[in-house]
C-alpha cells in the first residue's frame, strides 16, 4: 500500500500513504531505509552508486541479536549464492589463459569422476544444465562426502544442456576444477586473484574473523553456529562489493565475452553464473544476484540505464531486498514508491509447522490488527508455506494453509490446484478432483492439473 509524506506517528496508527520522491535523492534513500528498519524489515548494510558517485552509505541497526554492537561500514555478512560469482569468474580467467576449454567434457581434467562425466562439459557447470541432481547437504560434513555423493550418482537426471537443475553439486564441481587446474586451493586462488588485487580487504572465507556479523531471525535468535563443509562461503561488506562489481563490468578481471558466457542462462525464468543479466553493445546492461545463508541476504544490483548500481547486506533475512530495490529504482526516477511491507510468510511460517491452529488464529489477527503493515496481497505466502508443509509430510495442516489461500485468493488458480495436490497427496481423490478442476476452470492451460483430472477419474 502507498503512503504520503506525513508524520509517520499519526500515519501508523490510520491510514496506508504514498511516499513522494520529491526530496533529495540521498533524504528519500535515508526515509526508505529507516522506515523499513523501524518495520524490522532491514537490519544490515547499503552502498549506492548513482551517476557514477558514491552517494549514499548506511548501516542500520546492530551485529547480533543483542542489539549490543551496531552495524559498521566494515561489518561482514555472509553472501549465500553470490559467493558463486568469484568460482565462475576463476572458471573464465583460466579459460581466457587458455588452461580450461569450458567445451571440454569433465573427464578431460581427471577428477576421478564416474563415466557420466563424460558426457557433462565445464560450461553446463556455470549455467546448472549438468543434469546433477541437488546436494544434500544433510549428510554433508566434510567435502569428502560430497565426493561420495556424485561416486555413487548412477546416472544424471537429464541429457546436459537439455535441462536446468540449480544444483550446488556443479559449484562443487568449479572448485575442485580449479584446485585440480592451478594445484593450489580455491580459498588462495580468490584471495590472490581477487581480494588482494582489489583491494577487498574485508572479504575473507573465515566465519569467525571479528568483523563478521552473526545472523539471526525475527523471534531475536541467533543462528547456531554451523562449520560449513567445504570452504566456499565468502564473508564481505557492501564496499568491497562495490569494487567486486565495478572491476567485473569494466572488464578488469575477464573479458566482456567472457561475462557474456555467464550472463548465459536456460531460460528467462533460471539463473545464470552470476544470476541474472544483460549485455548491450559490448556493455553490461543489467546485473542482478540475491543470496541468502541461514538467516544471511544479499543482493547485488545494476542497471545501466538508470547508471545506478546498489550492494545490500543484511544479517536478518526478511525477503524484502527485491522490494527496497524496486523503491530505490522509483527514488532515482522521481517516482512514487511503496515502503515494503512485513513478510506474512515469515510471521506465521514456524507456528504452522508446530500448530497449524494457531497459525491460522495468527493470520486473522495480524489481518485485523496490522493490515497495512504485512503483505496480505502477496499470493504466494500461503501457498509457500503450504508446501513446506507438504515436505513434512503434514498433509491436512497444508489442506488448511491452501484452503486458507483459496479463500483469500478466490481468483488464483494455483491456490485451488496446490489444494488438489495436499488432498491428493493424502489420498483424498474426491476433494482433490473437485479443486483440480476449479484450477483448470480458473487456467485452462494448466496442464499438469488437466492430467491429474485424467489420472484421478481412472483411478475413481
Amino acid at each position: 500500500m502507498k503512503y504520503i509524506m506525513m508524520s509517520l506517528a499519526i500515519i501508523m496508527q490510520i491510514i496506508p500513504f504514498t511516499v513522494k520522491a520529491n526530496g533529495t535523492v540521498y533524504n528519500e534513500f535515508s526515509h526508505l531505509l529507516k522506515e523499513s528498519h523501524q518495520r524490522g524489515l532491514f537490519n544490515g548494510n547499503i552502498s549506492i552508486i548513482y551517476q557514477g558517485k558514491a552517494i549514499f552509505e548506511k548501516q542500520i541497526g546492530f551485529t547480533d541479536s543483542t542489539k549490543s554492537s551496531e552495524l559498521s561500514i566494515n561489518s561482514a555478512f555472509a553472501l549465500g549464492s553470490i559467493t558463486k560469482e568469484f568460482n565462475a569468474v576463476a572458471i573464465m580467467m583460466l579459460h581466457e589463459k587458455g588452461l580450461i576449454d569450458i567445451n571440454a567434457s569433465l573427464s578431460t581434467f581427471n577428477l576421478g569422476l564416474p563415466s557420466w562425466s563424460e558426457k557433462i562439459k565445464v560450461k553446463h557447470l556455470l549455467n546448472y544444465t549438468s543434469g546433477l541432481p541437488r546436494l544434500n547437504f544433510s549428510t554433508v560434513k566434510v567435502a569428502s562426502d560430497i565426493d561420495g555423493q556424485l561416486q555413487q550418482l548412477s546416472k544424471l537426471g537429464f541429457i546436459p544442456g537439455e535441462g536446468y537443475l540449480y544444483s550446488n553439486h556443479n559449484v562443487f564441481l568449479q572448485m575442485k576444477l580449479i584446485e585440480k587446474i592451478t594445484q593450489q586451493s580455491y580459498v588462495t586462488f580468490v584471495n590472490n586473484n581477487f581480494f588482494k588485487p582489489l583491494g577487498m580487504n574485508n572479504s575473507s572465507f573465515d566465519s569467525l574473523q571479528e568483523n563478521v556479523t552473526s545472523a539471526f531471525n525475527n523471534e531475536g535468535t541467533d543462528d547456531l553456529v554451523r562449520p560449513f563443509p567445504i570452504a566456499a562461503m565468502v564473508h564481505s561488506t557492501t564496499k568491497d562489493m562495490q569494487k567486486w562489481l565495478s572491476a567485473l563490468h569494466t572488464g578488469k578481471l575477464i573479458s566482456l565475452s567472457s561475462l557474456e558466457v555467464l550472463f548465459d542462462a536456460f531460460n528467462k525464468n533460471s539463473n545464470a553464473a552470476l544470476g541474472q543479466g544483460e549485455l548491450i553493445n559490448n556493455k553490461v546492461f543489467k546485473h542482478r544476484h540475491h543470496g541468502s545463508h541461514f538467516n544471511f541476504e544479499s543482493q547485488l544490483y545494476f542497471n545501466a540505464k538508470l547508471d545506478l548500481q546498489v550492494v545490500m547486506l543484511t544479517n536478518n533475512k526478511n525477503f524484502k531486498l527485491d522490494e527496497i530495490t524496486r523503491a530505490i529504482e522509483s527514488i532515482v526516477q522521481s517516482r512514487n514508491y511503496d515502503i515494503p511491507k512485513k513478510s506474512v510468510y515469515l510471521s506465521i511460517r514456524q507456528t504452522a509447522y508446530d500448530d497449524v491452529g494457531q497459525a491460522l488464529r495468527h493470520y486473522g489477527e495480524l489481518k485485523k490488527t496490522s493490515l497495512h503493515l504485512y503483505d496480505f496481497d502477496n499470493d504466494n505466502a500461503l501457498i509457500r508455506i503450504g508446501y513446506k508443509l507438504i515436505e513434512q509430510k503434514k498433509y491436512q495442516s497444508a489442506i488448511e494453509i491452501f484452503k486458507l489461500s483459496t479463500r483469500e485468493f478466490p481468483n488464483n488458480a494455483n491456490a485451488f490446484d496446490s489444494l488438489a495436490e495436499a488432498y491428493y497427496l493424502k489420498g483424498d481423490l474426491v476433494q482433490a478432483l473437485s479443486n483440480y478442476l476449479i484450477s483448470v476452470k480458473l487456467n485452462p492451460k494448466n496442464e499438469w492439473g488437466i492430467g491429474q483430472i485424467s489420472k484421478i477419474k481412472a483411478l475413481l
